[in-house]
């Protein structure tokens, strides 16, 4: 069905509707939203009674009024919206940006994010991973723990803390150390990673032990996924009407907690470019199947990416929520290029 001026008036009113008020929506509500409407109330229940018909409202029970299915969604996210960014987003998002040091700024901005939408936010930011480096330091915090420090031309430093299931001696950690700062000479951490793999396939067995032990536990430390991901604002889920079901709602939860599911849908932002909308059913994401997300991406020149996403019900403030994580990912680019 091409929808003619009176449909796609008909829907948008359903749809803000909706937004707003979290129940279905009326031909009364129709009428009262669209006062300029020259419709009776049983031409718009004629209209609406069509566009269920036709796949893009749904009525939940009999006697109900309709809510936008995803086609509708859909509808409205391709043309019926006018997106703006707000004065007061984009102030408070400034003021994070300026008043927050890059090591936290992920943070900072997720929970800025998640305050101002009142959804959840996921920030994936660059793990240094396209960044040429300048040095790496590995510190014994007690047996079998080591921290790793890695840094970056403009001294930003990257952390991380490894379990190992031997304890190695002083001695031993500085040789590691020698060992990753004589291959660094200016390589990115994929570069580093690779040099040290091509190592341990290598020559192996021909080098002494210490050796052999330096490149496996360099092996260890060296991060494995291109991201920092800071997820915040999950509680924001209980205060939407689609999650009354605690088990619904518990589900959701659990596979927040899991990164590796975080990471997929993450995968789904960065697969082109601008912000764009992944409403529940297109991202194919099965434990994140209740959710829709916002996202948006960035590409630096050495290689570095990140990616900012409002995750909630299909009824989410798309009007607000594109320029607001547009904005953001803007804000995390411009610190990103300055490293």
């Amino acid at each position: 069905m091409t929808l003619d001026v009176r449909a796609r008036t008909i829907l948008q009113a359903v749809v803000e509707t909706y937004l707003e008020d979290a129940v279905p929506v009326s031909s009364g509500a129709v009428l009262r939203r669209q006062r300029g409407l020259e419709m009776s109330s049983a031409t718009v229940r004629t209209v609406m009674a069509q566009l269920e018909e036709t796949g893009y409202l749904y009525q939940p029970h009999t006697s109900a009024g309709r809510v936008p299915t995803e086609i509708g969604w859909r509808v409205y996210l391709d043309g019926l919206m006018s997106p703006r960014l707000r004065p007061w987003d984009r102030t408070r998002l400034e003021a994070v940006a300026a008043q927050t040091g890059t090591e936290g700024l992920a943070l900072q901005l997720g929970e800025s994010l998640a305050g101002l939408s009142r959804q959840l936010a996921v920030v994936a930011v660059p793990r240094f991973l396209g960044t040429r480096l300048r040095e790496v330091g590995l510190v014994r915090c007690d047996a079998g723990r080591i921290l790793a420090y890695f840094v970056s031309p403009s001294g930003l430093v990257q952390q991380k803390l490894v379990e190992l299931d031997i304890d190695i001696s002083a001695d031993e950690l500085g040789h590691i150390q020698n060992v990753l700062n004589a291959r660094l000479a200016g390589r990115t951490l994929q570069e580093l990673r690779l040099l040290v793999q091509q190592e341990i396939d290598g020559d192996y067995e021909h080098r002494d032990e210490l050796e052999r032990r330096a490149f496996a536990i360099a092996a260890r430390l060296l991060p494995e996924t291109a991201f920092d991901v800071v997820v915040v604002g999950a509680s924001h889920l209980l205060e939407q009407p689609e999650f009354a079901d605690v088990g619904k709602l518990h589900a959701v939860l659990r596979a927040i907690e899991e990164k590796h599911t975080v990471l997929k849908l993450i995968e789904k932002v960065l697969d082109g470019s601008g912000v764009k909308v992944i409403l529940s059913s297109e991202h194919h994401v099965e434990e994140l199947s209740e959710l829709s997300l916002v996202g948006s991406a960035w590409s630096g020149t050495a290689g570095s990416t990140a990616a900012i996403s409002l995750l909630g019900p299909s009824r989410m403030d798309y009007e607000r929520l594109i320029p607001l994580v547009g904005f953001a990912t803007e804000l995390v680019g411009r610190r990103w290029e300055r490293l």
